[in-house]
């Protein structure tokens, strides 16, 4: 199960998804961005959800560089 919010959070951080302990994803999204802004971020960590990012033991940078490859 897949929840998603918006949070006020700093600027160079556009959003990002955890795993809650009560077995639900949270896409967490900037409310300072603009809703094009926070539609990409949802896609892309969405993608970061499709391809079990959250279970693989790798550091962050790892993982958007496989998001970001063409």
């Amino acid at each position: 199960t897949m929840r998603a919010i918006l949070y006020p959070l700093p600027l160079h951080i556009k959003g990002f998804i955890k795993a809650d302990a009560d077995g639900y994803e949270t896409i967490v999204l900037n409310s300072n961005l603009t809703n094009e802004s926070n539609r990409e971020t949802f896609l892309h960590e969405l993608a970061h959800s499709r391809y079990g990012d959250l279970a693989r033991a790798c550091c962050v940078d790892e993982l958007e560089a496989l998001r970001h490859k063409p």
